[in-house]
């Protein structure tokens, strides 16, 4: 069967979009082999959150940033933190081992996952440590449920956002776009921008290697669609 020249000009870009999403769901099997869970599962009302916990003590909970894992926190600083604490730092909704919740989009599910983690580990209320946008959903928790959160600590906050996120929240909105990009363009852009992350993250030192997990999973389809909900 002879193939039209219309039909010839469409065949590469489908190729290559399949190669990609070939690639990428084995880089997904790859990191999750390499990385597998840490701690424990939680209920987070509903929500299947991934935990890890050390130490014993007044509950100390760290919140991650954007696109990142619970290995966002370097491990001195939970091990120091768990001589006098419990520690426990969770894998937000969609993001490490940590399951996506059905109504993902923005603060608020976010928020109330991390309530609900609270409530699963039966702890008392916690101190809440956000890095990033982890810092508004910790906020947002705290102002949900004041009874549960004893104080929150803010690590390089993000307090605005850039023009360009309200452009990527216009992007995201299509869920079609999201899901082709997703699947075939993480290990692309994190060709482009991962050194430059990793060099800025621990500026003037080097990237301690225990951080790869942080940087491997921002490459996951599943996280790079969770990540983009975190902009609406």
């Amino acid at each position: 069967m002879d193939l039209t020249p219309l039909a010839l000009d469409l065949l590469a870009p489908a190729a290559l979009l399949t190669g990609s999403a070939v690639v990428h769901a084995r880089h997904a099997a790859r990191t999750l082999r390499r990385y597998p869970p840490e701690g424990v599962f939680l209920d987070a009302h509903g929500v299947r959150v991934h935990a890890t916990r050390r130490g014993a003590g007044p509950l100390v909970v760290l919140v991650h940033g954007s696109n990142g894992t619970h290995h966002d926190f370097h491990a001195p600083l939970l091990e120091a933190l768990a001589t006098t604490h419990t520690v426990v730092a969770i894998d937000r909704p969609g993001h490490g081992h940590s399951a996506r919740a059905r109504d993902a989009r923005g603060l608020e599910a976010h928020a109330r996952a991390l309530l609900g983690a609270i409530d699963a580990l039966a702890l008392g209320p916690a101190v809440l440590v956000g890095h990033s946008y982890g810092t508004p959903v910790a906020l947002r928790a705290a102002l949900h449920a004041p009874e549960r959160v004893r104080g929150v600590v803010a690590v390089t906050p993000v307090s605005a956002r850039e023009p360009l996120h309200h452009v990527w929240s216009a992007l995201t909105a299509w869920p079609p776009l999201v899901a082709l990009g997703t699947a075939t363009l993480p290990l692309a852009i994190g060709a482009c921008i991962a050194p430059r992350v990793r060099r800025n993250a621990w500026y003037p030192d080097a990237p301690p290697m225990a951080w790869t997990p942080a940087r491997a999973f921002p490459l996951l389809p599943s996280q790079m669609a969770a990540a983009s909900d975190d902009v609406h």
